[in-house]
């Protein structure tokens, strides 16, 4: 037989900065699928509590996505060039937001 497999490793944070090449789609399946609460294609039971993105044309980051971060169970998220607006920010009950160029 061979080798089995090792089960994933719960993710606490997650840190895609620069020009890392993830497409936004895929960056909110992964938060759906690791985050502390359940999502709407996911399990809950994850462990993910922090993000530190930069965007890019092909994952960007919005209102609508910080309000959905923090009701999945996202506590702090660092943002480089994300199109949010301060009444997105007060409204999506982070715990903690550090925004660069936004």
């Amino acid at each position: 037989g061979g080798r089995q497999p090792l089960p994933p490793l719960p993710l606490r944070a997650l840190s895609l900065e620069g020009s890392h090449g993830v497409a936004g789609s895929v960056l909110c399946e992964l938060v759906q699928l690791r985050a502390v609460k359940s999502g709407s294609c996911g399990n809950s039971g994850g462990r993910l509590e922090e993000l530190q993105v930069t965007t890019s044309v092909d994952c960007q980051v919005d209102d609508g996505m910080l309000a959905e971060w923090a009701a999945l169970g996202i506590l702090y998220v660092s943002l480089e060039g994300a199109s949010i607006t301060r009444q997105g920010v007060r409204a999506s009950r982070l715990s903690a937001l550090r925004a660069k160029s936004c």
